[in-house]
């Protein structure tokens, strides 16, 4: 699948992310694969595409200087969704806790595989100040989430995305993105594709200031 183009019918909104596959930057195709999630704290850049190499290098050029913070934004922004059920969400109300906004999309098969990791981190950590915000970006909308979530019984804040929440993103252009935030609001890390547990489990215990969990414990 990796490198793969899809067709997307022009009326779908959030068809064209796709977890595996064409990632568009600044209109430029580039070729990333959800079998190993990256952090851009730790991991090179996502490969063009064959035959898109000279552009996405002039792209890059034209975007300034990369580096573990390029493309983090200073403060996480705020915003209001619905959940499942139609509640309104406040990120304010969130103010003081460590928070993983992960966006994604219930076709996301990569999504899916992560979900028994989300359950886990949520159950462990949730009592020591860690919300998990899972943002479903669907052209379907409740009508398809909602289910969803019940089939699965996601215990953690389940909203229903919009295409301006991820433009206060910064853009997402492919599933899943998730973007870890600290206690002061600041956006520390984003994570494109799937995320190795004992990458995120680390990061989140060091913004909750836990001891590092012991030798062989993460991914338990």
């Amino acid at each position: 699948m990796e490198g793969r183009r899809y067709a997307v019918a022009p009326e779908a909104r959030f068809a064209a992310l796709r977890c595996a596959g064409l990632v568009m930057a600044g209109g430029i195709a580039l070729s990333w694969s959800c079998g190993a999630g990256v952090s851009e704290t730790e991991a090179p850049a996502a490969q063009p595409a064959e035959g898109q190499e000279s552009a996405a290098q002039a792209a890059a050029t034209e975007a300034g200087p990369s580096g573990p913070s390029a493309g983090l934004l200073q403060l996480a922004p705020d915003f209001t969704l619905p959940d499942v059920e139609g509640r309104s969400f406040r990120f304010a109300d969130t103010a003081g806790q460590v928070r993983l906004v992960d966006f994604w999309a219930t076709w996301c098969r990569p999504c899916i595989e992560e979900i028994p990791m989300f359950k886990q981190l949520h159950e462990t950590y949730a009592p020591q100040g860690f919300t998990l915000i899972a943002i479903a970006l669907e052209d379907g909308g409740a009508e398809v989430v909602r289910p969803f979530v019940a089939r699965y019984g996601l215990p953690y804040v389940n909203l229903i995305g919009d295409e301006r929440v991820a433009q206060q993103f910064g853009g997402i252009f492919g599933f899943p993105t998730a973007f870890l935030v600290d206690r002061e609001g600041r956006v520390v890390e984003r994570f494109i594709g799937p995320k190795p547990r004992s990458v995120l489990e680390r990061k989140i215990r060091e913004l909750l200031g836990l001891e590092a969990p012991e030798a062989g414990a993460e991914g338990r």
